[in-house]
């Protein structure tokens, strides 16, 4: 500080100095009172110097946060502790405002060389901390943007003449090239030799014009696989509005190309296909109708199935649907079917169509046979002893059980309750079932014939130790012209027809593989059949 400002005050010369500089001038004494304010200073605080003069300088032009702080630097000048000090503090302004100060303070001597005073001169830096602190936030976005774009794209920057100046990451990783391999190069070193020569210069020549260009290029990695990316490419103009250089922004869509790519042969595909199948149509439409006939007799069939009383008759049956049906209705519905997904040449179509005319015709044929052959006839229920139905069973089956060498242990209650059944009926049920248990019966084994109660029904149920069947089997046992035999020896009828006696005696046909006992729990290889029948309640 000026030894010209003692405890006598400052010079006028001095005084007009002050007024007339940008800084802030404040001079306090031992008791925090104002005793020299500049022009500027008290404008800033928005008084006239001569209303500041005796105030205390820290109450009335400070904030109270600041108090504290400014009165310890305060006491260090006063005590001479410190020869000056430099400090940020907030003043608040006569309407409340409040401007962040830049402080510097020096003590003031007497002519004894006491210090009597302290004077403070500030530069008001509020817009200079502002602007610092708006361009941090703007930095510290920028950097987040830039990290949020590095982690999603595949960027590179180019000079006005198009050679690489900059790439991040993902470039290198898609491109398969190191950062030091493309600095300097263009991007003709990634050109995968798709594109023709126009699309690139209508790409420079959107660019050099300073508008952004956007489309998909295919281009080459460094390994030759190829890939596809998104790009917007956007030119940093400079004070003459030349481009200085370009920023590329890509996303890799290789995958989004390549199922646009399936999907396009895909609808050319359906294309061809739907014209070529307008012209059969109506010949299409007219098996299928048919087909649909065909298979709602054989269904009415298969309810009209209480048809023969004799196994021999059932023999018959079942070997000439086996033989008839079978094999045409399964090469009608291959051709069908192969018609339907449109996976049959063109050239073929006619031969399919034939195929499938000539498979109907012999169904038909069986069907109408079928229909003559089999009549249905209601139950004429009466009361059965159930181990006398099986003995009859079992002599009608003799043969076939010795040659398997087979026999059959009843495990009945003495006296059995009663069946109510049709006799000759529930004999052809009881013969499928017994037939079915033989065939996979292994040789010296037995079948076991009991009895089950539940609430409302009685069953009699056949078991046999074979292999069981699979739930697949289970599931489509009692579906017509099923069967698991070689070809020739089942007609996939027997369950079928027997599951129609059953239900045309208001009962049900029962399949369990492995078969349970009365805990519900495994008890055995093999198959047990359960014909159950409503109870003779009194």
């Amino acid at each position: 500080m000026p030894e010209s400002l003692t405890s006598a005050g400052p010079t006028n010369d001095l005084r007009r100095y002050l007024d007339l500089t940008v800084a802030l001038f404040v001079e306090i004494d031992l008791g925090e009172r104002i005793t020299l304010i500049n022009e500027h200073a008290a404008q800033l605080l928005g008084y006239e110097p001569a209303e500041l003069f005796g105030y205390n300088f820290f109450e009335t032009c400070l904030v109270p946060e600041a108090r504290e702080l400014a009165r310890e630097a305060h006491q260090r000048v006063m005590t001479a502790q410190a020869a000056g000090e430099s400090y940020e503090l907030p003043i608040i302004t006569r309407d409340g405002r409040t401007r962040l100060i830049a402080w510097r303070s020096s003590p003031v001597r007497n002519e004894a060389g006491q210090v009597t005073r302290c004077l403070c001169a500030g530069d008001d830096v509020t817009e200079r901390r502002d602007a610092e602190q708006s361009l941090d936030r703007v930095m510290k976005a920028l950097r987040s943007y830039k990290f949020a774009l590095d982690a999603s794209a595949i960027v590179a920057m180019t000079d006005p003449k198009g050679r690489i100046s900059y790439v991040n990451e993902k470039f290198c990783e898609i491109s398969k090239y190191r950062r030091e391999e493309l600095m300097g190069q263009d991007h003709r070193i990634l050109n995968s030799g798709y594109h023709p020569k126009s699309f690139f210069r209508q790409l420079f020549s959107t660019i050099k014009s300073g508008r952004v260009w956007r489309g998909d290029i295919r281009n080459r990695a460094k390994d030759g696989s190829l890939y596809w990316v998104s790009t917007t490419i956007v030119p940093f103009l400079d004070d003459r509005g030349e481009p200085e250089s370009y920023i590329a922004i890509r996303y890799e869509i290789t995958e989004r190309k390549l199922a646009e790519a399936a999907l396009e042969r895909t609808v050319r595909d359906l294309a061809v296909a739907r014209e070529a199948e307008a012209q059969r149509a109506e010949a299409l439409k007219e098996a299928h109708d048919r087909l649909e006939e065909a298979n709602r007799q054989i269904r009415e069939e298969q309810q009209k199935m209480i048809q023969a009383e004799k196994l021999s008759s059932i023999g018959l049956l079942a070997a000439g649907v086996a033989h008839e049906i079978n094999n045409p209705l399964a090469g009608v519905m291959a051709c069908v079917k192969a018609l339907s997904e449109g996976s049959v040449k063109a050239t073929r179509k006619d031969e399919y169509f034939a195929t499938a005319k000539e498979g109907l015709e012999r169904i038909q044929q069986i069907v109408r046979n079928l229909l003559d052959f089999s009549r249905q006839r209601p139950p004429e229920p009466s009361h059965l002893d159930p181990k006398d139905l099986v003995d009859a069973c079992e002599r009608l089956i003799a043969p076939t059980l010795r040659k398997q060498d087979v026999s059959l242990v009843f495990r009945l209650p003495e006296p059995a309750p009663r069946l109510v059944a049709d006799r000759s009926q529930m004999m052809q049920a009881v013969i499928n079932v017994l037939m079915n248990a033989t065939y996979v019966s292994p040789k010296g084994q037995v079948i076991d014939v009991s009895l089950r109660e539940q609430p409302g029904q009685l069953g009699l149920c056949l078991r046999d130790y074979g292999p069981g069947m699979s739930e697949e089997t289970i599931l489509r046992a009692c579906d017509p012209f099923y069967t698991t035999k070689p070809e020739g020896e089942g007609t996939g009828l027997g369950l079928a027809v027997t599951q129609s006696i059953m239900r045309a005696h208001g009962g049900e046909l029962m399949l369990e593989s492995p078969p349970v006992d009365e805990d519900g729990n495994p008890s055995g290889p093999g198959t047990a059949v359960t014909l159950w029948l409503p109870k003779d309640e009194p």
